[in-house]
């Protein structure tokens, strides 16, 4: 592929809780970055509100319990839904500070952590911990949110292709799960370059033993720091 072709890459994600390692490795790999705040969230069991940590007895699932607006409870969208109760926070809060009190970089990372979860809004909280990041890992990515684009209700690759074409952009970076979605000669039709995001997990120090990969992000920050995550993104 001519890579003087590719003048803007993008990548379109959903604002998830607490993202693991490639999920900023594709922010990190692109132009524009587009925070899908305004589309509906799965029902049931998703990667929408919950993540794995690693505590002393191994890998641990930390799962933020939301409630969905009544009458609307089976199209609610990321920015619609609540957290359903805010002592869960402390909950969380609680199990990763028993998880990483130990870790090198714990002290310095966690009264930030804290203070995002102060977030009353499940959306804002998962934003506000993205932009965090991205902004004490220096990356120069713009950060959209759809909703502030004005793009008409989209579903699928229709919605991606109306994103790219409202910010200018003529390479989608995908995840290789939406492989057997994506409809190539659809973007090839509006001359958007279809790419697939190649991210190989690193191996990096971790607390309680053997190493366990595709956590939350916040192990590696606990671990190794901000330093140490540029590295690995």
């Amino acid at each position: 592929m001519n890579e003087l072709l590719k003048d803007k890459i993008i990548a379109i994600h959903q604002p998830n809780f607490l993202p693991w390692l490639g999920y900023f490795n594709k922010i990190n790999e692109v132009d524009t970055f587009v925070i899908l705040d305004n589309v509906q969230i799965p029902r049931g069991k998703s990667i929408a509100n919950r993540n794995t940590i690693k505590s002393a007895q191994g890998k641990l699932e930390i799962i933020l319990p939301i409630s969905h607006p009544k009458g609307n409870e089976h199209l609610s969208t990321y920015n619609e839904v609540l957290i359903s109760e805010q002592k869960n926070k402390i909950k969380i809060l609680k199990t990763i500070q028993n998880s990483y009190s130990k870790a090198p970089h714990f002290k310095e990372i966690f009264p930030d952590i804290e203070l995002l979860f102060t977030n009353e809004s499940f959306c804002a909280l998962n934003i506000s911990f993205i932009k965090y990041l991205v902004s004490y890992l220096n990356i120069s990515t713009k950060i959209l949110l759809l909703s502030e684009l004005n793009i008409k209700e989209q579903k699928n690759n229709d919605l991606i292709v109306e994103i790219c074409k409202e910010t200018n952009s003529n390479c989608y970076l995908s995840g290789t799960g939406a492989q057997k979605y994506n409809n190539e000669s659809l973007f090839n039709s509006h001359g958007i370059i279809l790419e697939y995001q190649k991210y190989e997990h690193p191996i990096y120090p971790q607390l309680h033993g053997e190493f366990i990969s595709h956590l939350s992000i916040i192990d590696a920050l606990f671990n190794v720091g901000f330093e140490g995550v540029k590295k690995l993104i």
